[in-house]
């Protein structure tokens, strides 16, 4: 298994939120099958954002991907 840096994980988390933002825009079909992915990112983020190891100039990124990822939730939680 390879140990990724807290930064390299945050990069991953916001790539992440980048393509769901994208697929759940794109595609209204997939809104059930992301659901579960959603939900697991959004804790993974809010997991990130209270880690006082995370540097804040990466912490400000987390959160805005939080955000980003919690509009995504409540979009397909409402259709």
């Amino acid at each position: 298994m390879i140990k990724l840096s807290k930064q390299e994980q945050a990069k991953f988390l916001l790539d992440a939120v980048d393509h769901l933002k994208s697929e759940t825009e794109q595609h209204e079909h997939v809104n059930g099958a992301i659901k579960g992915l959603v939900y697991s990112v959004v804790e993974t983020l809010g997991q990130f954002v209270g880690d006082p190891d995370l540097p804040q100039h990466i912490k400000s990124g987390v959160e805005g991907a939080l955000e980003v990822a919690r509009e995504i939730q409540s979009k397909i939680n409402s259709h």
